[in-house]
């Protein structure tokens, strides 16, 4: 006859016990997850290719540096300075390089681009956009409009 004392291997584990290792153990994967987050650190790419150039243009541009962005902008661009100047660029901006292709003296690299939205849940408007660069005087230099521009020349200057 059993006293009550005598527990068998199953019910030494009480479902509080479990609970608590469990919210533990996920408290620990959560503060390991936030410390890594905050130490990565952002890839430097070569300033000598189109993604490195790329890199620096967006670097300049969302640090609100203008005037060196705008050294990054190919001779005879439609847009200058000045239209840095009144482009928006939202203070939650993120810049991730989806991929980049050369070909010979041109090249393209496509960017992702992700704008926190202000809602509940964290939620991201993405857009993909394709910077053209092209090779001259022993530079890659942007062409078109890139982006944030939408639109260059429509201002008289």
């Amino acid at each position: 006859m059993s006293t009550g004392q005598d527990r068998g291997p199953l019910e030494s584990h009480s479902p509080n016990r479990i609970l608590f290792i469990t919210v533990g153990a996920l408290f620990l994967v959560a503060i390991i997850v936030s410390i890594f987050s905050a130490t990565k650190t952002d890839v430097v790419l070569d300033p000598n290719t189109p993604a490195g150039v790329v890199q620096l243009y967006l670097k300049s541009a969302l640090d609100g540096n203008y005037e060196k962005a705008a050294t990054y902008l190919a001779s005879g661009s439609p847009c200058a300075v000045q239209d840095l100047d009144r482009a928006y660029i939202a203070e939650s901006t993120r810049v991730d390089l989806v991929d980049s292709k050369i070909e010979e003296m041109s090249a393209q690299v496509r960017i992702r681009i992700e704008i926190a939205t202000g809602g509940p849940f964290d939620n991201f408007m993405t857009e993909v956009h394709t910077l053209r660069l092209t090779f001259s005087s022993g530079k890659w230099s942007l062409n078109g409009i890139p982006w944030p521009l939408y639109n260059c020349e429509l201002v008289k200057k």
